[in-house]
């Protein structure tokens, strides 16, 4: 799979316990009522949705989607512009990196919640 490929050639395969993809789901993300693919991140983790991180590169199915469907979020914007130049209701926290993880996920968790992690 090219997306569990670039997470091991990051060296963060060791971030996850469970790596879920929607096409080998075979579910939609980001689509309203339909929580399928992060319900099933969930169960395979045996944790409640609140517990689980979602780390996408589009802003509705990776971003909000699974913050409406109760998850934690990362957006994952190859592209990042500089942080001076995004609105301030741009989604937090991003990063331009999937090597980035470690740094967010380092202290527990607590880089999560914090308003300027990138």
């Amino acid at each position: 799979m090219p997306y569990a490929d670039a997470v091991k050639s990051c060296g963060i395969e060791d971030l996850f316990d469970v790596m879920i993809f929607s096409f080998a789901e075979g579910a939609v993300k980001g689509q309203p009522d339909d929580n399928q693919i992060y319900d099933s991140a969930a169960a395979k983790l045996n944790v409640p949705k609140a517990e689980c991180l979602f780390v996408g590169d589009t802003l509705e199915a990776d971003y909000y989607g699974p913050l409406r469907a109760g998850m934690q979020a990362v957006h994952l914007n190859r592209r990042m512009k500089p942080k001076s130049s995004l609105a301030p209701d741009y989604p937090r926290p991003t990063i331009s990196s999937l090597a980035e993880l470690r740094v967010l996920c380092s202290d527990g968790g607590q880089n999560m919640s914090h308003a300027d992690a990138w």
